[in-house]
């Protein structure tokens, strides 16, 4: 009865979205300089590991892989006042109905807001953005605590952007992470993460620039003085800005050190390494694109004891549009975590350093029936492998998604 109660649910959600789209020539509603643009999405998902679990629990005793159906209902809204020929105000949010159709338990609604300022003036622009998410992370096998965990988080960032001596543009800017989880039992995974820094450009062709940059990044753990650390990092790498040319984005890599606030017994107290952040889009033509995402940075796995560890990663992504409406994509990322102290593995019961490989592949295809409303069909394979057994798992998704918005 539950599951024949859901279908008609999903029924009616779908009926009301081509209702809506057949009821109005645009998403998008102008009154003088502001735009309303309603918002709606369901994706239908079926997750063959909802818990990314391995066959084997911490313990050694087997674990029963959970698959299920997940319905995910996401309307919003977003505002855009454009004001004074260059200037621009966004504000919006969405909320996201995440429904389980046998696991019920694992129902919950991930609810997103966000205000962004941008100024644009003549040597001079001004960005100003905050983000706001209250919602829950879900159940997964590097969770111990084999539940879901309530949490908020604010993002907030602001920076200048000063151009002078033609080729010259200097960059400062600063951003604040919030997260604070909200059951007593989480306390010494909340954190503050703030990031101050500087870049400096020069523009050595038309749509080219040399860039080098600093960052401070302090965190700070509301429950835990041992965790806390304080980050430097250098960069140096390439800016692309050609948006009607072949190729756009950055590329940079460096180096990064940190010193933990207090030192503690068998850890690596003073952390280092080579870092990269790499987001590079090329167009071979106006039907085909590819995307390279690259990175390497070091972090705090709060779901391990705040334990410390290198990330490396990579990933690719294709699309190429068959017709003006329909396309198709391919992907493929890496991503590596190193763990850089030792630490109990429950099943061998043994302490050693902990090394997770993860792989992802995806297809997926698309067609734009309007503009304003997007049809996709995609399946992905996550594989990760681990020198911890409990922690590795493979995972199969295939997700149906239809959304109404306005590009």
């Amino acid at each position: 009865m539950g599951l024949r109660w859901k279908s008609s649910c999903i029924g009616v959600v779908f009926c009301l979205l081509f209702c809506l789209v057949s009821s109005y020539a645009s998403a998008e509603i102008k009154v003088g300089n502001l735009k309303i643009i309603p918002e709606l999405s369901v994706s239908q998902i079926y997750d063959t590991n909802i818990y990314q679990n391995t066959t084997v629990a911490a313990n050694g005793t087997p674990v029963d892989v959970r698959k299920d159906f997940i319905t995910i209902t996401t309307p919003g809204l977003r505002l855009i006042y454009d004001f004074g020929g260059k200037h621009t105000f966004t504000l919006g949010g969405n909320v996201g109905i995440n429904n389980y159709w046998h696991y019920t338990r694992n129902d919950f609604g991930d609810y997103n807001g966000n205000a962004a300022l941008n100024l644009k003036f003549t040597n001079i622009d001004f960005d100003f953005g905050q983000t706001y998410q209250n919602s829950y992370m879900k159940r997964s096998n590097d969770d111990p605590t084999n539940r879901m965990r309530p949490f908020e988080s604010w993002n907030s960032n602001i920076s200048m952007a000063y151009k002078f001596a033609d080729r010259w543009k200097i960059k400062p800017f600063y951003t604040r992470l919030d997260q604070a989880f909200r059951s007593d039992l989480d306390r010494s995974q909340s954190y503050i993460k703030e990031t101050s820094g500087i870049s400096l450009f020069y523009r050595f062709t038309p749509r080219t620039s040399a860039l080098v940059e600093y960052n401070y990044v302090g965190k700070d753990f509301k429950n835990s003085d041992n965790s806390d650390h304080r980050d430097n990092i250098i960069y140096a790498g390439l800016s692309f800005y050609d948006p009607e040319g072949k190729i756009n984005g950055d590329i940079k890599g460096g180096y990064a050190w940190a010193k933990y606030n207090h030192d503690v017994v068998n850890r690596e107290n003073k952390p280092k390494t080579w870092v990269m952040v790499g987001d590079l889009m090329y167009a071979f033509s106006a039907y085909t694109n590819v995307a390279l995402n690259l990175g390497r940075y070091h972090d705090d796995d709060v779901d391990s004891g705040n334990a410390s560890y290198d990330v490396t990663s990579a990933g690719l992504t294709l699309q190429h549009l068959f017709t003006q409406k329909i396309g198709g994509t391919g992907k493929v990322s890496y991503r590596q975590s190193d763990y850089l102290d030792a630490m109990k593995d429950n099943i061998e019961n043994q302490m050693k350093k902990r090394t997770d490989k993860t792989w992802d592949f995806g297809v997926g295809a698309f067609y734009k029936i309007q503009k304003w409303l997007e049809a996709r069909l995609d399946y992905q394979y996550t594989t990760k492998d681990s020198n911890f057994q409990a922690y590795q798992y493979n995972e199969n998704k295939v997700m149906f998604k239809v959304s109404v918005t306005t590009p």
